[in-house]
């Protein structure tokens, strides 16, 4: 097999009859209605009163005793007496706090994007406050950032931690923006320009991505991080004597880096060379500290090509062990059996196709969707933490009462909705725009039993009627009821990991329609003709509370039919505060869908703002909301 570098990383608006998107028509069981007004469980054990109980804080460090600078993620569980796990999140001065202990063993787990998950051991004994520090290690194999230097003007820092924060959520158009704004404050600053190169590529810009990074060397010609990122720009290019001499001096500027070495290696397969490529696997393992399956895989193929077999399949299976799931394990598993079939006057085939992911950003997508379309939710698998595992049952379970509680909330409010809908021309940029404003509210119904339907009421504030392009879009904000209890068997359901959102600790959760199930959470229809819509999404659920913050879908394959080629769903969802009536209730904040409709590329979005809060037994007859007090 040849190997190929595959990464993990108009007009006005069109005039088509009128096509209504009814999101959202749940098809449920009568006894799941019945349950909408009622909270679940609480998500961690009893909380015990009294003065006979502990309390404990602890505080999370870095490597050099400071402060994380960073959310962080802690499990404690009671060893002894089993009553389950209790999370929280630390906050001021990186600390998390859990009280009404009982004496006894316990366990505390503490887990952060780009440090090594720790896990500790402690006894807690009387009824006094007790305080425990714990250092986390950084993860090798964790993307890096260095700081920029001390003296940037203070605007710069600012857009650089929001650039990077962005980053780290997964929200590349806002990290772009606010990088953009840093390197306009600090041009001459190598590390500003290098992340906006890498924000740059993920984004599928290559060339700009490759000019921010010869504007780093041109400023810090030993910059290792720019020479690792345009040696493995090369290679994808198949330019692998360009690949060389950069990986080279990146080597030469840091060489105790294991990913340089690891695509080097590479570069010399790819060239045939095998000694060098086994010499700098070699090192790429070390430094990787037997951590990397990648620096393992190329280790195995060039001692394959050796004629090094017996080493060569140790490796091969290792890798294996390392990443079970990685797409290239068929290959492996049949290069293994190839190798312990080999003799000594069969030559090793060509290098199978590998993941030469990851230099020290992600390089580009594996396939180049165009530039006006986010990246699926298969293209960019955002960053999670290492050595952490998902209590799947826990996060599904609180994430299905949680959106109960949010059905529930939905009848409970009104508020002001901004519309908008935009025809975008190919590089993404708005060249038709379309403005609404309504007064907004919410019903659940059971239209028939068995069914659960979202209806929403609007009364439009302006003078224009309908839109232009003719689209209505209904449901949106109930794309969270994925997590239904009643909805969740229709999905394969992966936690991938605890990452973050907006600098929160959040279980990543991978949802696809499950093929012999129905499809009950969308429908697409133009005029009398209906489509059911399958979809596969991601959402990001808080570690602590289980709220999910944030969601996105894609369509399972285009609906040819109905001409909706492409369709990517974004919601957001926070907590709204009623002062007035000491509430907060968990709801939709801003929903969009990008969408390639009869060959014309759209965006729609939708933003809350203004809620009010009423009581759920309000009734008026014209279903429009009280006025705003």
């Amino acid at each position: 097999m040849s190997r190929q570098f595959r990464s993990s990383i108009g007009s006005h608006a069109p005039t088509a009859a009128l096509l209504r998107l009814l999101f959202l028509v749940l098809a449920i069981s009568g006894s799941v209605f019945a349950q909408l007004r009622v909270t679940g469980p609480p998500i961690g054990p009893p909380i015990r009163s009294g003065s006979n109980f502990a309390s404990l804080v602890i505080q999370v460090l870095s490597e050099d005793h400071s402060f994380l600078n960073m959310q962080a993620l802690v499990r404690l569980r009671n060893v002894q007496d089993g009553s389950g796990d209790v999370w929280q999140t630390t906050g001021t001065g990186s600390e998390a706090s859990f009280s009404s202990l009982i004496s006894g063993p316990y366990e505390v787990e503490i887990s952060a994007l780009g440090y090594q998950t720790s896990t500790t051991r402690l006894d807690i004994f009387g009824f006094g406050s007790q305080t425990v520090q714990v250092v986390l290690k950084k993860d090798l194999n964790a993307e890096e950032y260095e700081a920029p230097r001390e003296n940037i003007p203070r605007k710069a820092r600012k857009w650089n931690d929001r650039g990077l924060l962005a980053l780290q959520t997964g929200n590349l158009k806002d990290a772009e923006k606010n990088l953009r704004r840093a390197v306009k404050e600090a041009p001459d600053d190598a590390h500003l320009n290098y992340l906006l190169g890498a924000i740059l590529l993920k984004e599928k810009q290559p060339e700009e991505a490759s000019q921010c990074w010869q504007r780093v060397l041109a400023l810090d010609p030993k910059n290792a991080q720019a020479l690792t990122a345009l040696g493995g720009l090369r290679f994808e290019q198949k330019d692998y004597a360009g690949a060389a001499g950069l990986l080279q001096r990146a080597i030469a500027a840091n060489s105790r880096k294991w990913r340089p070495h690891w695509l080097l290696a590479n570069t010399h397969l790819m060239q045939r060379q095998y000694e060098p490529a086994l010499k700098e696997a070699q090192l790429a393992v070390e430094f990787s500290r037997n951590s990397a399956p990648d620096a393992t895989l190329v280790l195995g193929e060039a001692l394959g090509n050796l004629g090094r077999y017996e080493e060569a399949v140790v490796a091969l299976r290792k890798f294996l062990q390392q990443a079970p799931k990685s797409p290239d394990a068929p290959a492996v598993i049949k290069m293994i059996v190839m190798l312990e079939g080999t003799g000594p006057a069969m030559p090793v085939a060509e290098p199978v196709a590998l993941n030469v992911s990851e230099v020290s950003m992600p390089t580009s997508l594996p396939t180049m969707s165009p530039a006006w379309m986010p990246p699926g939710v298969d293209d960019l698998p955002p960053p999670v933490a290492s050595g952490v595992s998902c209590p799947v049952d826990r996060i599904l379970t609180g994430a299905g009462q949680r959106v109960l509680e949010l059905a529930d909330d939905l009848e409970r409010f009104s508020a002001t909705e901004i519309q908008v809908h935009e025809t975008l021309d190919a590089s993404g940029k708005a060249v038709f725009r379309d403005k609404r404003k309504n007064d907004y509210l919410a019903e659940l119904a059971q239209p028939r039993p068995g069914w659960l339907q979202l209806n929403e009421y609007r009364r439009n504030l302006t003078a224009e009627n309908g839109f232009t392009d003719g689209l209505q879009a209904q449901g949106l904000l109930g794309l969270a009821f994925v997590f239904h209890p009643a909805l969740q068997g229709n999905y394969q359901l992966e936690c991938e990991g605890l990452g973050q959102w907006k600098g929160q600790p959040a279980w990543l959760i991978h949802f696809r329609q499950r093929p012999d199930h129905p499809r009950r959470l969308q429908q697409f229809k133009i005029d009398a003709k209906t489509y059911e819509v399958a979809l596969k999404g991601r959402a990001w659920i808080a570690a602590a509370s289980l709220q999910v913050l944030h969601i996105e879908a894609d369509l399972l394959e285009p609906l040819r039919e109905a001409h909706l080629l492409y369709e990517h769903e974004v919601g957001d969802y926070g907590p709204v505060a009623f002062p007035k009536k000491n509430t907060e209730l968990w709801l939709p904040e801003d929903t969009q869908v990008y969408m390639d409709y009869r060959g014309h590329r759209l965006r729609l979005t939708d933003h809350y703002e203004d809620f009010v809060l009423f009581s759920t037994d309000w009734q008026q007859s014209d279903k429009l909301p009280p006025s705003k007090q």
